[in-house]
């Protein structure tokens, strides 16, 4: 998201937010998001009111990874694969014995 608002000069980084995760590396996630609204006419001057909403729910977190020994590698993210418990995680029991023989290797 950085990259593109610096390299690009229209309102199409906008686009990529919904695609963006944010993490806790000290990034100014809404003054990222508030910069290319300013570029939409009629929208800048509700940059700074626009931003958070844009950028809710895309904080990432540091993930706390630990070793499960059925699963391997695992962690607590809301939206990881690697999370056994996020209902948005799609493997499965088989899918998680792939993956420690294959890095096995």
């Amino acid at each position: 998201m950085a990259w593109l608002a610096e390299h690009d000069s229209s309102a199409a980084p906008l686009l990529w937010l919904s695609t963006a995760y944010f993490d806790d590396s000290g990034v100014d996630a809404e003054a990222l998001a508030a910069e290319p609204v300013t570029r939409i006419p009629g929208a800048s001057t509700d940059a700074a009111a626009m931003a958070p909403a844009l950028v809710q729910n895309m904080s990432f977190p540091a993930l706390e990874w630990r070793f499960d020994p059925a699963r391997g590698w695992i962690n607590h993210g809301d939206y990881s694969q690697r999370n056994p418990e996020s209902r948005l995680s799609i493997l499965t029991s088989a899918d998680f014995a792939f993956i420690s023989r294959f890095f096995a290797r």
